[in-house]
């Protein structure tokens, strides 16, 4: 009948409407499977502190992330947790570090997708967000141009000496009655070398604009949400990475945005010093370049190398994106590292003194610095080593992608996998350091009192990833840390005494785990280990 018909036809309508809800309620489900698969740790595993579908272990790290993991797995080796469903690996030993970063260097070589990055500016680069060809090109010309202009050899050396005396002269027209801001002093001054490589100019004393450059730079290390939102971010790389709207959307949201528009103003003031750089270059190109911008648009000129799409590889925009990365690790590190230096010789005023007793020995009150000097400076050498045991900056060391699979600690690491380490608990590892929370420079000389290296302190990282520019790095920090302890003594502007006071300041700042100038004690992850900002009142001797 038409009636039995009608309800017929409705019956397969209904059916028909119902098709779309179960085929994507069934698609959800099989999706909450494979997610939930991905964060389950499995039995072969290295221990994990937890994991819930989907997110991961973001409910159990506990903050500060290195003490956590320094104290809840003090005696492993190797430890995984989830960002989202992306594993991350957390090597928590020396031994776990050499074997993943020294024993399989090439498959650790690997950084996070550029995606981000690639939808910001239109193109990847950089010296230390990039990987593959892209990377190894990058790093070879640097080391090689950076080589010519003397890194590592005498031309920086007289170049760096130069700026600690000026650093020295300013201090010291000041006079013992003005406290002077450590952070801005230094920081020109190191900014200084490598605007010298860079840009072929002092334009960090030269330039008066360069001070809202020397603050951009350090809010951009020192933003507390940065660590924090990259974190969330790579939680969401394996989807976002393949779908564009997703990461548009991603890189909306409100804690990027104060990241992405310092970012732009950075890489902006970079590609200003590009062009002007570029509007001087003669039609046949420079003769002899005389900074790393002039060695790289000569390069591109004479070599006109492409990567698999055709496309060029040395670009304006990667020019640019290389000078930040430059910056950004060249200077806020040593600037900071040097920061920790003075305060640690405050709260240790014993070791202070035989410091300036030492060089005043070898090289009398005005004597000019320079590298020969380390193979007298026994206890001075021995000292810096420790600042850097205890500064440990880079807490969590920078994230590697695993790609290709390995073997570390006895566990398998997956290709694609995500890879940190915990700088902050290899250095204070006891059964290598003992007491590892004492100031103690003796533990780094021998019998004799001759200065002996540490092999298992990390701050340069180690493998193919390691810090290319160390050795200008240890230049720098020898001759102004030695520069300023033979022309001045120093106190804190407060009315404290100096050990004291410098106690107090080194507490804070481990208590608080701070960010530059941001004392957060609720902040999981750190970029640089830093401190609160001081002042000092120096006096010439």
């Amino acid at each position: 009948s038409i009636e039995f018909k009608f309800q017929l036809f409705r019956k397969n309508v209904s059916c028909i409407m119902l098709l779309p809800v179960v085929l994507i309620g069934s698609a959800g489900v099989l999706l909450f499977g494979y997610l939930y698969r991905l964060t389950k740790p499995q039995q072969s595993d290295p221990p994990c502190p937890g994991s819930d579908p989907i997110i991961g272990s973001f409910r159990y790290l506990e903050r500060p992330l290195y003490r956590f993991m320094s104290e809840r797995f003090a005696r492993d080796h190797l430890v995984l947790f989830f960002l989202g469903p992306t594993r991350m690996y957390y090597l928590n030993s020396y031994a776990a570090f050499r074997e993943a970063m020294v024993d399989n260097a090439e498959a650790l070589s690997g950084r996070v997708t550029q995606k981000p990055i690639e939808l910001l500016i239109g193109s990847n680069g950089g010296l230390v967000g990039t990987d593959g060809e892209l990377w190894k090109q990058y790093r070879r010309f640097t080391l090689h141009t950076l080589r010519d202009f003397g890194l590592g050899r005498r031309g920086a050396e007289h170049c760096i000496s130069l700026e600690a005396e000026e650093l020295c002269s300013e201090i010291a027209n000041r006079g013992s009655s003005e406290a002077i801001d450590v952070n801005l002093v230094l920081g020109r001054s190191v900014s200084n070398v490598i605007c010298q490589l860079v840009f072929g100019s002092r334009l960090a004393s030269e330039n008066p604009e360069f001070e809202r450059i020397l603050d951009a730079f350090n809010e951009f290390t020192a933003n507390p949400r940065f660590q924090e939102e990259n974190f969330k971010a790579l939680a969401f790389l394996p989807i976002s990475s393949r779908c564009t709207p997703l990461m548009r959307l991603l890189l909306k949201l409100p804690g990027m945005q104060g990241i992405i528009k310092k970012m732009n103003y950075l890489l902006d003031f970079c590609q200003q010093q590009v062009e002007a750089h570029a509007a001087e270059m003669p039609e046949a190109g420079f003769s002899e370049a005389r900074d790393y911008i002039e060695a790289h648009l000569k390069h591109q000129q004479l070599n006109q190398q492409t990567d698999d799409n055709g496309a060029d590889l040395f670009t304006n925009k990667r020019l640019g994106m290389a000078i930040l990365d430059l910056f950004l690790a060249g200077t806020e590190t040593t600037t900071t590292t040097l920061r920790w230096a003075l305060i640690y010789m405050l709260a240790n005023p014993r070791v202070a003194s035989k410091v300036r007793e030492e060089i005043r020995q070898h090289l009398g009150v005005q004597g000019r610095v320079c590298m020969a000097d380390k193979a007298k400076l026994h206890y001075t050498m021995a000292t810096l080593e420790e600042v850097q045991r205890l500064a440990s900056l880079v807490t969590n060391g920078l994230t590697h992608r695993v790609t290709a699979d390995i073997q570390v600690a006895g566990y398998k690491i997956p290709a694609d996998s995500y890879m940190m380490y915990n700088m902050y608990y290899i250095h204070r590892d006891p059964d290598q350091f003992p007491e590892p929370d004492c100031f103690k420079p003796e533990r780094y000389l021998d019998s004799e009192g001759r200065f002996q290296a540490s092999q298992r302190l990390i701050q340069f990282g180690a493998g193919k990833r390691a810090c290319l520019g160390e050795s200008l790095a240890r230049m720098e920090l020898f001759i102004f840390f030695v520069s300023l302890m033979q022309r001045f003594d120093f106190r804190l502007e407060t009315d404290d005494c100096s050990a004291s006071g410098g106690g107090k300041i080194v507490d804070q700042a481990t208590r608080a785990q701070a960010l530059l100038d941001y004392v957060d004690p609720e902040h999981l992850l750190v970029l640089i280990r830093h401190l609160p900002s001081y002042k000092l009142e120096f006096t010439e001797l």
